[in-house]
């Protein structure tokens, strides 16, 4: 009922996509459902609430959800949507970036098998976001001392560039190597 558009305006169904799916994400039973929502008519096309809710998904480990997502046409480079309500809960360093990605995402949360399979499909380990962090320094710097997250990021740099990449600096001037001393 509520996919209706003669009930509802066109930018008001999909700000109700975007919450309906976010919610399905997160809740125990939340494959499911929604496998139910991507097979109904009105769904089809719409990406306005796949972005959030792959994004969520990436956020809480999710991998069923994210490669139910994955299946509707989303890249693993794209860069998603802020998180609105964690933003103000992190040091500005570490706050959402505008450019951020899945991969960024995961590597920030500690997901390895999230960023195993975001790699596999064809993520970009050495991508930065608008303020020059790199996949991994957010994963240094939220995770220290998660050794296997960091191997499984510079496996997929190329052996040549990755001095080069643990050297990166961010606009604030931290690289993955100081952050880890």
């Amino acid at each position: 009922r509520f996919l209706s558009k003669n009930k509802v305006g066109e930018s008001t169904q999909m700000e109700i996509l975007s919450a309906k799916i976010l919610k399905f994400c997160v809740v125990p039973r939340g494959l499911e459902s929604l496998r139910w929502l991507l097979k109904q008519p009105s769904f089809n096309g719409l990406r306005t609430g796949l972005l959030p809710a792959f994004r969520k998904a990436t956020e809480t480990g999710a991998l069923p959800q994210l490669e139910l997502l994955f299946s509707r046409g989303i890249k693993p480079d794209e860069p998603l949507p802020s998180d609105p309500e964690g933003a103000g809960a992190r040091p500005a360093k570490l706050a959402d970036a505008p450019g951020e990605t899945a991969l960024m995402i995961a590597a920030k949360k500690g997901h390895r098998e999230v960023v195993d399979w975001l790699l596999k499909k064809g993520a970009n380990p050495e991508q930065t976001d608008n303020c020059s962090n790199t996949v991994l320094l957010k994963a240094v710097i939220s995770n220290r001392g998660n050794r296997r997250l960091y191997d499984s990021l510079l496996f997929f740099v190329p052996w040549r560039r990755r001095g080069d990449y643990v050297n990166l600096k961010n606009k604030y001037g931290l690289t993955p190597m100081f952050s880890l001393a």
